[in-house]
């Protein structure tokens, strides 16, 4: 089985999401996908800056969604 990480930036300020992100590594296991979520998560809080996601009240969704077609 092959997965495939989704990210999503949303506001609980704005009640809104971005549009999903698929990122384009292909993950041989669900571990090692979710384990990459984590990290992407938080380098992606650490990019946006405290003051921003303090004030918009943002934060990340993530998936790690099973493809079939690789």
């Amino acid at each position: 089985m092959k997965f495939l990480l989704v990210m999503v930036i949303c506001s609980s300020t704005y009640n809104s999401c971005m549009p999903p992100v698929e990122y384009p590594t292909i993950y041989p296991d669900s571990y090692t996908c979710l384990l990459d979520g984590y990290e992407k998560s938080g380098s992606l809080l650490i990019t946006m800056g405290q003051q921003d996601v303090n004030r918009d009240g943002l934060y990340i969704k993530f998936d790690c969604r099973l493809i079939d077609n690789v």
